[in-house]
């Protein structure tokens, strides 16, 4: 049975063997990872590789690979990581969607808020990689999802996680599940030809438990 652990050092490579041969990745501090397996002198881990495929997508592959400390830096292997449930690291992760803004807040007790979403697929498509495995059985829970203004670059390309949901690509799919959703004011209102705004009904993941004007 693996460990939900995060690493609890600046930085940790990721190896495809125990002996430190070929550098996968690299793990910083705060970073979510399985454990399989704990040694004297490394851990296995459960990991995500990337192929290439012939149309220049990427594929994630799920794979084990190994953490194995320097003997120089004088640190346990059993010290690389931390339980879970200890983390006190707030990540902030800022999401290249070209025009306007997308991110990603992860509390140290897991709760997760999106911010934004820019106006393209490009947030939607970021968070379908984040967080793989949703389904529409079980979607993966947003906490809350903040929307700063009513600027179509902060907010339309939220629509895009819905779509998502009927990608051919399974690794391009996201369900979440919101809990809540803000707004600083009204979204505007679409045009008559817009076949209405990025909350209109039928569009949206079902009633938020609470929404603010």
């Amino acid at each position: 049975m693996t460990e939900q652990c995060v690493i609890n050092v600046d930085l940790a490579d990721v190896f495809l063997n125990p002996d430190r041969r070929k550098r996968l990745h690299t793990l910083a501090w705060g970073d979510y990872v399985e454990v399989v397996e704990r040694k004297p002198d490394h851990l296995r881990i459960k990991t995500v590789t990337y192929q290439e495929r012939g149309d220049g997508s990427i594929l994630p592959i799920e794979t084990e690979a190994f953490i194995c400390p320097k003997a120089s830096s004088r640190i346990a292997a059993a010290d690389v990581v931390a339980p879970r449930a200890s983390s006190k690291v707030l990540k902030v992760n800022f999401v290249d969607v070209q025009q306007g803004d997308g991110a990603v807040i992860e509390s140290p007790d897991g709760k997760i808020i999106l911010v934004d979403g820019g106006d393209n697929q490009m947030f939607a498509r970021y968070l379908a990689a984040r967080y793989r495995g949703s389904s529409r059985d079980q979607p993966k829970r947003i906490d809350c999802i903040l929307v700063t203004h009513g600027d179509a670059d902060h907010f339309a390309g939220l629509t895009e996680i819905h779509k998502s949901e009927g990608n051919p690509e399974p690794r391009k799919r996201l369900f979440i599940a919101p809990q809540r959703v803000y707004h600083n004011g009204l979204v505007k209102r679409p045009s008559k030809d817009a076949g209405g705004g990025p909350f209109r009904k039928g569009t949206c993941w079902g009633a938020p438990r609470r929404l603010t004007a």
